[in-house]
């Protein structure tokens, strides 16, 4: 049971893992929570770009049209921080 379940789910969480690996930052701080603060804003960034990715698609347009990740999480970063 537990491992049919694993081979049903597993390719959404190796995606997951290699998105947020990708652009992960590297912030290096003494206090605890600043890196949990920006792996948990990362994490939601990630998400928000994959349901726009699958909603773009869904509604019929093109591929080469779809906006990238990296072009996604920048204009995050520009709107939440500047």
């Amino acid at each position: 049971m537990v491992s049919s379940d694993y081979l049903k789910y597993y390719h959404g969480v190796d995606t997951f893992d290699k998105n947020v690996m990708e652009f992960k930052p590297k912030h290096r701080c003494r206090r605890w929570y600043i890196p949990l603060f920006w792996s948990f804003l990362l994490f939601a960034m990630n998400n928000a770009w994959s349901i726009r990715k699958d909603l773009e698609r869904k509604s019929g347009i093109p591929h080469e049209k779809v906006i990238s990740q990296k072009k996604f999480l920048k204009v995050c970063y520009f709107t939440l921080f500047i």
